[in-house]
């Protein structure tokens, strides 16, 4: 009776086994991810050394395997995934009928140059610490006591002299002192250009003018330094 019914259990179990490798033969398993391909697109050029472009498509492939249809994909989680990377500033997911997601990418750009501790560092005009680049750009260089002055201030100014001709071409760098304020190192006849800590923006268009003045009038040996920090006066130090 023991024998039988070992030998029962053993046809059970065999004809069991050859059920479910029947099944498995006629049931096609066919799942195929909604997205085949991804396809980057960079809207400005890439100036980092550390970033890959490997990395963002295998977060895509990644991302879009787990899911099962193309309407089941939320794009913008997935650009919020991306713009984790420090590099990136906006990041445009799209998705076409043949399956293939395109995205774009517009990095971080360097704004302006900031010197601590005998290092230079990159920020973008947000203030934004950024990696390494490939290569180094011409930009304004601030220095000096930082600590006691919120970079985000800095931005206004740096901006109104990239935007002026003259004074992109005439101011090299910004230097913060606790007890005297602004500092600028000019370009032309090397000079140093004290504007103190208030009304900085108004000051720089009366350092436009008297700069042209000075270049084409009084000549480079004229003035050693600039003191603008009183309001409408220009002192010429020699």
């Amino acid at each position: 009776m023991k024998k039988f019914k070992n030998v029962f259990k053993f046809v059970c179990s065999f004809l069991l086994l050859a059920i479910f490798v029947f099944v498995l033969s006629i049931v096609r398993i066919d799942y195929t991810a909604p997205i085949q391909q991804v396809e980057i697109h960079y809207l400005n050029d890439n100036l980092y050394k550390d970033f890959s472009k490997e990395d963002i498509i295998l977060q895509a492939k990644s991302f879009f395997a787990s899911h099962d249809s193309l309407k089941d994909i939320n794009t913008a989680l997935l650009e919020d995934l991306i713009l984790e990377y420090k590099y990136i500033d906006k990041a445009e997911v799209y998705l076409d009928l043949a399956k293939v997601a395109h995205i774009y990418l517009s990095f971080r750009d360097p704004f302006v140059k900031v010197l601590r501790n005998d290092k230079i560092y990159y920020y973008d005009s947000d203030g934004v610490l950024l990696p390494p680049l490939l290569k180094v750009k011409n930009l304004l260089v601030i220095s000096g006591d930082l600590e006691h002055h919120k970079f985000k201030n800095f931005i206004p100014i740096v901006e109104q002299i990239y935007n002026n001709n003259v004074l992109n071409n005439l101011i090299g760098g910004i230097h913060f002192d606790a007890k005297e304020g602004v500092v600028l190192s000019s370009k032309l006849c090397d000079l140093g250009i004290n504007i103190g800590q208030h009304d900085v923006k108004n000051k720089l268009t009366l350092i436009e003018l008297f700069s042209s003045f000075l270049s084409t009038e009084l000549g480079c040996d004229y003035c050693k330094t600039i003191n603008v920090k009183y309001n409408n006066q220009i002192i010429c130090v020699k």
